[in-house]
């Protein structure tokens, strides 16, 4: 039991360190090259290149002598590994999408690395990649729950803070000090979980080896001892910058939104207003359970200009609907957000270029959309957006300001079908708590 506990406990240090040289090559590679397929690819194999090596040391002897021609082959091999893992970053594919992706992508590398790590004979590398998937799948599990942690606890934390600045009369500096003390904690606990979301997979790997006797574990070995104390030094202060960012500038989930207000003036009208599309046609799956707001209905329909939502309504009532759509980890998860919807009876084009460089506001032209009344209105307002919730909204509204005429364009509906305009644009913005 004892030589287990110790096998599994080398395993964690042993990936833990690996990754720890592997991201901090990362970040030099990051000041190097520019955000690319090639980048990703350079940054994949480092990575990988890394944890091998660190493997390679804790199994006994220098790493560079022995097999030479073995320990290229491997290297080539890591570079393998690491162009697929940056295809599988930056295919354009639903399934590559999100949790899904992560979970594909890191267990895929796991299971390479495993085999690698095997290498030369056969049975070891079969064992060792079993080992690295059964690791990687439990371990991306729990590293993913740790990212989900972020999101889910935002929302909260403020209401923490609101709570015992209301409740205890915390001066502004108090309750900053307060929150800085939670980012850190909570920062900690995360940074805990992604620890032990690697030391799984380590530990997986190592036990294969030790049950396989493909290697020994050398503990006592002096250069082995600075590479780990240095590693693992590196990948919690890594682990733990990341957590601290995701919860001072990033970690909402995004958010499809869609408010419609209308004023009757005490009578009862119906109002057709367009909707958000996919880029098929269909309605998006994001109008079911909207709050309503006074006495009305709805209901999506069919209509000539193409789908819309039938809105009856008496008096002043709003409609809102706030869709959370899960979290967009990636710049190209970003784009492809930003990008991939349409708006039902409009002639709204999605955005081009690359929404994650974009300056803080972006004018868009303007949206036409055909909206219609069975009688006079009062007043009509729209508000359609995607926040990406890591800083970049699309929105799109109306009424708005007209700086030619010094005020704001009227609300009012007339009988029948009428063509209005949307402001659209996108803004940057800092997403801090």
């Amino acid at each position: 039991m004892r030589s287990l506990r110790e096998q599994a406990l080398m395993g964690t240090t042993v990936l833990l360190a690996g990754l720890g040289i592997g991201l901090l090559l990362k970040q030099l590679v990051s000041l190097v090259l520019p955000d690319s397929f090639v980048s990703d690819a350079v940054i994949y194999t480092l990575i990988i290149a890394s944890v091998f090596l660190v493997y390679r040391a804790a199994a006994g002897g220098a790493v560079w002598s022995g097999q030479k021609r073995q320990l290229y082959i491997t290297l080539a091999l890591c570079i393998i590994i690491g162009t697929v893992a940056a295809f599988l970053t930056r295919a354009n594919y639903p399934i590559l999408e999100g949790d899904s992706g992560d979970y594909i992508r890191y267990t895929f590398v796991l299971t390479a690395l495993g085999a690698v790590i095997g290498a030369p004979t056969k049975r070891s590398m079969a064992i060792l990649a079993l080992a690295g998937f059964i690791g990687g799948a439990a371990g991306t599990f729990v590293y993913l729950q740790g990212m989900d942690f972020i999101y889910y606890i935002k929302e909260p934390k403020r209401e923490v803070i609101n709570y015992l600045v209301n409740n205890f009369a915390m001066s502004v500096g108090m309750s900053s000090f307060v929150m800085s003390v939670l980012i850190l904690l909570l920062a900690a606990f995360v940074t805990l979980i992604f620890s032990l979301g690697v030391g799984i997979a380590g530990s997986s790997i190592s036990l294969a080896m030790g049950f396989e006797k493909s290697a020994k574990v050398n503990t006592k070995s002096a250069s082995f001892n600075i590479i780990r104390k240095l590693g693992i030094g590196i990948a919690v202060f890594m682990l733990f910058s990341y957590a601290y960012v995701l919860f001072t500038t990033g970690g909402e989930y995004a958010i499809t939104a869609s408010g419609v207000s209308i004023d009757t003036d005490n009578k009862t009208a119906t109002v057709y207003v367009p909707v958000f599309m996919d880029s098929k046609g269909a309605v998006l799956d994001v109008y079911d359970g909207s709050e309503i707001f006074g006495n009305a209905t709805y209901e999506i329909i069919d209509t000539e200009y193409g789908k819309a939502m039938k809105v009856t309504a008496t008096g002043n009532i709003l409609i809102f609907t706030k869709h959370p759509d899960g979290a967009k980890r990636s710049n190209s998860a970003v784009n492809r957000y930003l990008k991939d919807f349409g708006l039902s009876m409009s002639d709204f084009k999605p955005l081009e270029g690359d929404a994650t460089t974009i300056p803080p506001v972006k004018i868009m032209p303007k949206t036409g959309v055909w909206v219609y009344s069975d009688s006079e209105i009062k007043s009509l307002s729209l508000m359609l957006g995607r926040d990406s919730g890591v800083g970049i909204s699309y929105s799109m509204g109306f009424p708005y300001y007209d700086s030619s005429k010094n005020m704001m364009v009227p609300m009012n509906l007339t009988r029948g079908w009428q063509r209005i305009e949307l402001e659209t644009s996108i803004r940057r913005y800092s997403n801090f708590l």
